[in-house]
């Protein structure tokens, strides 16, 4: 299973232990740093249960319910918000006298080979075998979040902490982590957002893995949004089905960020004729508005040089690097960026007549791209480079005028029109159009690649319609499916 792939109990295979109990492998053992696995059981009626794993030790947090733990002859009461440790090899009856869930989660035990390394001394004088939410005090972590500790060496656990993070309503911005982490939503709703994946939803008992070193951040669309932004979400709650709310509250917190809350607005007018066209053309899941949503969101947002100095100058993204790199408050930071702007980056974000010049110009492109050929680095934390970088992603003001940004928003009606085009006659051809937008991803040559086979998907699409073809739906998202797993465009050209 990949990293940043969110399951739960209604998209697994359920493993039926008896008529009352039944377990679900949310997060399955894989090629991980550590092969850990995440199991959610749910008892829809009176039963008893025991857990012994030989090789892991066990992790257990109480979702919903009530009921009682038995371990080491030991008994104790559990409800919402328990967690419990068990010893590879110890074995853990739970029982409720009518319905409980919760999440197994096992880690490797240090006896065996892979996880000896990372095993920690414990003091077996301290160790607690059942505690709850709330027994200690909450640690404050980056970025306004805070998280309450349930297990860690102090209190007995031998190669994990598990711990329960509160994120506000500004959500976790982008970071990632130095080893491997199984995350569950316990509470609330949300969306994960990973370098390979756009938004997905969470909700209570999603659950998915984070490896070492994997780009992710939490959104809380939920929360609350700016002023600014108000009523477009008063619209967005009082217009749009609740089934994409998630995604278009996202989308103009996006937008609104990338440019401004004009530019919101622009996304969410775009949307209105889709919505409409799918309550009446649709199967009532609204999925391809849902989509539309999330990819017109994506590409209002590409990357230019723009949008790059600006991440690269916000705080979060200091704090961030402060923690990976471990800085010690007697030590400085230095954070370097090696950057490499050719000729087309540099013309994109020019005006369109000056850009437009420069591409067609071949002798000043090519001047361009020998001035820049070596690239150049850049101290982000010292004065000159970071007023370079800070002066560029204030230029939000020339974007609306600039050579990418009327391209972009020409192919993204283009885009919107066929979808619109299509729906009435064939909406699971609509829905195959809406998500084929996920083709076109970064910037420079993988940007071109994906453009380029996005256009060979379009024209497919174009041929299949004039065909009639009965099965174009399948025949795009088979296509798709291929230029997804190669960049270069071999393998859908081989099928085209």
């Amino acid at each position: 299973m990949s990293a940043g792939v969110v399951r739960d109990i209604n998209t697994v295979q359920a493993n039926i232990i008896s008529p009352a109990i039944s377990a679900f492998e949310t997060v399955p053992g894989g090629p991980y740093a550590e092969p850990l696995r995440c199991k959610q059981y749910e008892f829809s009626a009176a039963a008893s249960h025991q857990l012994n794993n030989a090789l892991c030790d066990s992790y257990i947090y109480v979702l919903d319910g009530a009921g009682a733990v038995e371990i080491n002859r030991n008994k104790s009461e559990i409800s919402e918000g328990s967690a419990i440790l068990t010893y590879a090899g110890e074995v853990l009856v739970i029982s409720t006298s009518s319905k409980i869930s919760f999440l197994v989660i096992e880690v490797p035990s240090p006896i065996t080979p892979w996880a000896s390394a990372l095993a920690k001394p414990v003091d077996m004088a301290k160790r607690v075998i059942v505690t709850k939410l709330g027994a200690t005090n909450k640690e404050a972590a980056s970025s306004d979040r805070e998280y309450e500790t349930l297990f860690n060496e102090n209190n007995g656990s031998r190669g994990a902490t598990m711990f329960v993070g509160f994120i506000p309503s500004s959500g976790a911005p982008d970071h990632y982590h130095l080893y491997d982490e199984i995350c569950v939503i316990v509470r609330g709703a949300g969306g994960l957002v990973t370098s390979e994946r756009p938004l997905q939803e969470l909700k209570k008992g999603s659950a998915f893995h984070v490896a070492p070193r994997f780009l992710h951040a939490i959104h809380n669309p939920n929360g609350a949004v700016g002023s600014k932004l108000q009523d477009l979400a008063s619209r967005i709650k009082s217009d749009y089905p609740s089934a994409v709310t998630l995604m278009t509250i996202s989308g103009i917190k996006r937008t609104a960020d990338y440019q401004d809350a004009a530019y919101a607005k622009v996304y969410l007018d775009r949307l209105e004729a889709v919505k409409e066209c799918d309550s009446v053309f649709g199967d009532g899941t609204y999925r391809t508005l849902n989509e539309v949503a999330r990819y017109t969101a994506l590409w209002m947002t590409y990357e230019d040089t723009i949008r790059v100095a600006d991440l690269k100058t916000r705080r979060t993204r200091f704090n961030r690097v402060n923690e990976e790199a471990r800085v010690a408050d007697n030590q400085i930071m230095q954070v370097r960026e090696f950057l490499h702007p050719m000729a087309e980056e540099i013309a994109d974000t020019l005006p369109t007549l000056l850009g437009g010049w420069i591409i067609k110009t071949k002798t000043v492109s090519n001047f361009i791209n020998k001035l820049t050929i070596n690239g150049m680095r850049l101290h982000t934390t010292s004065l000159h480079g970071y007023f370079l970088l800070y002066i560029l992603a204030r230029l939000k003001f020339i974007r609306r005028r600039s050579l990418r940004f009327n391209l972009e928003q020409e192919r993204i009606d283009q885009w919107l029109t066929k979808i619109l085009a299509v729906m009435p006659e064939n909406y699971d051809l609509a829905y195959e159009i809406a998500e084929s937008a996920n083709v076109i991803k970064g910037y420079g040559d993988t940007h071109k690649n994906g453009w380029r086979n996005f256009t060979s998907l379009m024209s497919e699409v174009d041929k299949l319609r004039e065909s009639k073809d009965s099965t174009a739906a399948t025949r795009i998202s088979t296509l798709r499916s291929a230029a997804l797993s190669d960049e270069t465009g071999e393998k859908l050209r081989a099928l085209l």
